[in-house]
């Protein structure tokens, strides 16, 4: 019996100081490298943490795939050694809810978390500067904060993340392409940074909740149907500077109840209410 009790307690001892957490996380619990980062507040995971090679199809540096562990995991941290992606390994996933990236240049491509329905939380590589072509479209979970990284919201980025209630797009950001944030049904706030230049075609278009919106002296064209159908939109403010508005970029607005157009502009689309 004594003998049976210490091996009890060895086999206790070993378990606790393996660093598992317990959780079903995909981490590798060995730490790994992190390109200095120790960890991300509002990511909610530490990025230190890498998860495993046994939740990945690897080639080289190359993601082609999630091994049946990897598309279990809630949370993944894709270690610093890999750089792109191949094949959309992430997109469609029900499970995912949580992902960040050790290297600061992992490459993001188009689609990359489309219709990850689970998905709340990424922290974004630290050197990306462009959220490309509806990268997380219909992510109907996400809360994102865009960082001050990124120029360039590419289209259908955003569109149907019927979650996001409120976004804030920095100074850095100069363009939203078309479809960037359509039907983004629960959007009800939006700031504008100071250097956008161009809101393309449908950008905004069915955001049902929108209420107001400003848009600065740096943006030089709003493209057609911009924010067709955002029925709660009750006050736009256009700062002198626009030149060009497109067509129907207001058109059932059912809300609205004036526009005025600053004196700048010389082309006005048909349709524009």
């Amino acid at each position: 019996k004594m003998v049976a009790l210490l091996l009890a307690m060895i086999l206790a001892l070993a378990g606790c100081g393996s660093g598992g957490s317990g959780e079903n996380d995909g981490s590798s619990g060995n730490g790994g490298n992190s390109s200095g980062n120790s960890s991300d507040g509002s990511s909610g995971f530490d990025l230190t943490k890498a998860s495993g090679d046994d939740c990945f199809q690897i080639i080289g540096d190359q993601i082609i795939g999630l091994t049946e562990k990897g598309k279990a995991q809630k949370t993944l941290v894709i270690p610093e050694k890999l750089t792109r992606v191949d094949l959309f390994p992430f997109a469609e996933n029900a499970v995912l809810e949580k992902i960040g990236f050790q290297n600061p240049d992992f490459q993001l491509t188009a689609g990359m978390f489309t219709s990850d329905t689970a998905l709340t939380t990424v922290v974004l590589p630290e050197n990306a500067t462009e959220i490309p072509m509806s990268m997380f479209e219909n992510c109907s979970s996400l809360v994102f904060e865009i960082p001050d990284t990124i120029t360039v919201i590419g289209s259908h980025a955003f569109q149907g993340c019927s979650s996001l209630s409120e976004v804030t797009i920095p100074s850095s950001v100069t363009t939203i392409e078309r479809n960037a944030f359509a039907y983004c049904i629960s959007l009800k706030s939006v700031a504008l940074g100071n250097n956008i230049e161009a809101i393309k075609d449908y950008a905004f278009r069915g955001c049902t909740s929108l209420e107001t919106i400003k848009i600065p002296a740096a943006t030089k064209v709003i493209g057609n149907n911009a924010f067709q159908a955002c029925s709660a939109l009750q006050s736009i403010a256009i700062e002198p500077g626009l030149t060009e508005l497109g067509n129907e970029v207001f058109l059932e607005c059912s809300s609205l109840k004036e526009l005025v157009l600053p004196e700048g502009v010389i082309k006005c689309g048909l349709n524009v209410t």
